[in-house]
């Protein structure tokens, strides 16, 4: 864990601070939680979430939102939304995704979500799922962290919860492709429908599967717009 301006004189054992009278940030002792949702996903944005919490924070039957039904997510992410301090969701569409690489495009979103919260909460510790820690201060990277700690899990539900409402939406724009029930992802009922009618605007193009299914040309969006605007 690197040391910063804000804990200049404070003791660290690598994961926690111990700060000295007057730190700046001294009884803000906050972790912020970063997770990814549809980073496998044949179709769609991936997104990333966020969020800062105390320390000690907790949330009754908060897990890894993969052990969770949609049901259980639904009902469970506003009352998230009003029990975390402070989160941030960004995304990034299927052309960006092609061009950059889903693996450098996962990282920018996660280290950019986290340098947000940490201009907010100077001093945070950041937890991320995975074995790469991000080039952010203070962070840990943990495997299972979606599962383990429970900011993460935060992250892990309200990215899930945003994503799945863009593909349920995007599935009216799109209706033969069934996103409202597999949000894009791989499954013998989407493969066998790219293989009836190509690729759409979603799909992305350099992904091995899509590579081996078909070789169309992608259905374009209407001019101006995006998954914003549905």
């Amino acid at each position: 864990m690197e040391k910063d301006e804000h804990h200049k004189d404070c003791k660290s054992d690598g994961l926690d601070w111990w700060c000295v009278p007057g730190c700046p940030v001294q009884g803000k002792r906050y972790t912020i939680g970063v997770d990814e949702v549809g980073y496998g996903a044949w179709a769609g944005p991936v997104y990333v979430c966020a969020v800062a919490v105390p320390h000690t924070w907790s949330y009754p039957e908060l897990t890894d939102s993969k052990k969770l039904s949609k049901a259980k997510i639904s009902s469970m992410q506003y009352g998230l939304r009003q029990a975390v301090t402070d989160h941030v969701i960004l995304s990034a569409e299927a052309p960006e995704i092609d061009d950059e690489g889903v693996g450098s495009v996962l990282k920018r979103l996660q280290t950019d979500a986290a340098k947000k919260l940490l201009e907010r909460f100077p001093g945070a510790r950041v937890m991320v799922d995975g074995k790469t820690p991000l080039k952010v201060p203070n962070c840990q990277a943990l495997p299972k962290a979606d599962s383990l700690v429970q900011a993460v899990s935060a992250a892990s539900v309200l990215a899930k919860h945003a994503r799945d409402t863009v593909m349920r939406k995007l599935a009216r724009t799109y209706p033969q492709y069934g996103f409202e029930r597999h949000v894009g992802y791989g499954t013998p009922g989407h493969r066998a429908v790219i293989e009836e009618h190509g690729m759409c605007a979603l799909h992305r193009r350099s992904y091995r599967p899509m590579r081996d299914l078909v070789n169309a040309p992608r259905v374009k969006h209407s001019k101006g717009q995006s998954f914003g605007d549905l």
